[in-house]
């Protein structure tokens, strides 16, 4: 079964958990494992939520920016309170906050694991988890106490949008100064990732809006590869509109459980291996690591032709926006007038 193949999957990794936190069930649960042959240290946030609450607890709050020194004029971030608030408020108990609990927690699993050599950080998240996991690992990027071998790595599937423009930006300042790799999976009409566009009770502007971060991997058992990939691309208020469209009309929030995403990975790389045996031994290429997609994203052939497609993309979709509104609007006044008659 599926779950069977997950756990398989567990104990070949070589992972040992070494501490839980779940002192309440409402509480921030997340877990922390280790691999001692890779040297590595891995953060589990565990988190769920609804469309609904997605929607409903879109409120953005402000943080102050821990690079507001480094990038000027930035001293707040816009960060989504559901997700801001419970790790970066300290606790009544401890008096510190999650972010730093966690920051102490890996910083003494470090010294038992390797002594005063670095170590590999990664944070890992799935839906709300997901979220959890981009903001404590900005933050963790953002200190220079922890003694890391490697830039600070999150994975996160189905993770929702967490910040605004200033957070985009502070947080692509890390991955320009290499201190930060985020690889962001979703799923095909994933309805959960898309969302929350806007924060409710704040601007409407289209520039304060929640956006996304990191090299977004999209999988998808439809494409060549099993998965598309895309890398700060630029997308305008018709493309968001269209993406609020499709999270009414295609979304499935089916498509956003952990068990699809698995079945999705495996896909993929199904497919990688059956391509690879098509190929002789001196075509076949090696997987590549985030840090060399990272490396590499300015000749990813994808990135350019979205940049030099956008605006005629993004024109289609506005023209089928209006023409979706239009029918929304028409269906409203034929309800009003057929109550009105009776």
């Amino acid at each position: 079964s599926m779950e069977a193949s997950v756990m398989r999957d567990l104990v070949d990794s070589s992972l040992e958990v070494v501490w839980i936190s779940d002192r309440h069930p409402s509480d921030v649960n997340y877990c922390i494992c280790v691999n001692r042959m890779a040297s590595r240290v891995i953060v589990v946030f565990r988190g769920d939520e609804g469309v609904l609450r997605r929607v409903k607890d879109s409120t953005m709050m402000d943080h102050e920016n821990p690079l507001s020194e480094e990038l000027g004029n930035t001293e707040f971030i816009q960060l989504r309170a559901a997700v801001s608030k419970d790790i970066l408020t300290p606790r009544l108990d401890t008096k510190i906050s999650i972010v730093e609990e966690i920051h102490d927690r890996v910083n003494k699993i470090r010294i038992e694991l390797t002594g005063r050599d670095p170590c590999h950080v990664t944070i890992c998240g799935h839906n709300l988890g997901g979220g959890l996991a981009t903001v404590t690992g900005f933050y963790l990027a953002c200190n220079n106490d922890l003694k890391l071998a490697s830039p600070i790595q999150i994975v996160t599937f189905a993770s929702p949008r967490v910040g605004g423009k200033e957070f985009q930006r502070s947080f692509q300042h890390l991955e320009d100064s290499r201190r930060i790799l985020y690889a962001r999976f979703t799923n095909v009409n994933d309805m959960i990732s898309l969302r929350p566009f806007w924060a409710i009770s704040g601007s409407w502007k289209f520039e304060d809006w929640y956006k996304h971060v990191g090299m977004h991997i999209c999988l998808d058992t439809r494409s060549i590869q099993g998965f598309d990939l895309d890398y700060r691309r630029i997308t305008g208020l018709p493309d968001e509109l269209w993406n609020l469209i499709k999270s009414y009309f295609c979304g499935n929030s089916k498509k956003s459980s952990i068990l699809e995403y698995h079945r999705r990975m495996r896909v993929a790389k199904k497919i990688y291996l059956i391509q690879q045996k098509r190929l002789s031994k001196r075509k076949r290429k090696k997987l590549i690591t985030l840090e060399e997609c990272y490396a590499l994203h300015e000749s990813f052939t994808e990135f350019d032709g979205d940049m030099k497609g956008s605006s005629s993309s993004s024109l289609l979709k506005l023209v089928l926006v209006a023409f979706f509104i239009v029918i929304e609007i028409g269906l409203l006044l034929r309800i009003m007038i057929w109550r009105w008659q009776k």
